[in-house]
């Protein structure tokens, strides 16, 4: 029989094909995925940086933010590192930790809190009242202190 009535000739340069096709496909997820990765490295070290510069200036690190009291209020959790520095975070409310949720919506307190005594390594909080049911479980917030930082990407916690 010859090369041209086989009906598996065909089938060598359609195999060909579909590896190509396929490699292709495999090829643009990831390189999707490596840039995902790239970019989620970039955020998390600029983040780190900000994080250092506040426990650096405030004395305090965020430890994390919780919707609480069935979505009303936001628990804004902060590690006390230094406490003369982190007495300085609640002297005046243009430096008191504001939030913005996702859709732009900013959270922030009307009145200073009450001063604390820190003590360092201790975990203290802030209630915020959750305008609007803004700020969701799994969703993030930019949390800004006074006109210098500015910490992206903090994950909501219920």
């Amino acid at each position: 029989m010859s090369e041209k009535n086989n009906p598996r000739s065909f089938l060598v340069p359609v195999l060909i094909g579909v590896l190509v096709l396929v490699l292709g496909v495999a090829g643009v997820f990831g390189y999707r995925a490596w840039r995902q990765a790239q970019e989620a490295a970039r955020i998390a070290a600029a983040q780190e940086d900000v994080a250092a510069a506040i426990a650096e200036k405030l004395g305090i690190r965020v430890m994390k933010i919780i919707v609480t009291a069935d979505g009303g209020l936001i628990d804004f959790r902060y590690q006390v590192l230094d406490p003369n520095k982190a007495a300085l975070l609640f002297e005046e409310i243009s430096v008191v930790p504001k939030m913005v949720a996702e859709n732009g919506t900013i959270i922030s307190l009307s009145d200073n809190p009450h001063a604390h005594n820190f003590q360092p390594g201790l975990t203290y909080f802030v209630l915020y009242r959750n305008v609007g049911d803004s700020i969701r479980p799994g969703s993030e917030v930019t949390v800004l202190i006074g006109d210098e930082f500015r910490l992206e990407h903090v994950a909501v916690e219920k």
